[in-house]
């Protein structure tokens, strides 16, 4: 999973995933286990 954050007008960020890692979406002040991601999706995801 990768995550796009933008730096005002000097470009951005990627953020980039693997499987076991915390998802932490800073916008809405969360953060969830990457598997919690894929729940319902059907897709498997090792933690």
């Amino acid at each position: 999973m990768e995550i796009y954050r933008r730096r005002g007008d000097i470009g951005g960020d990627i953020i980039t995933f693997e499987p076991g890692d915390p998802v932490s979406l800073v916008s809405v002040e969360l953060t969830l286990p990457m598997a919690d991601t894929y729940f319902e999706a059907g897709v498997a995801c090792a933690a």
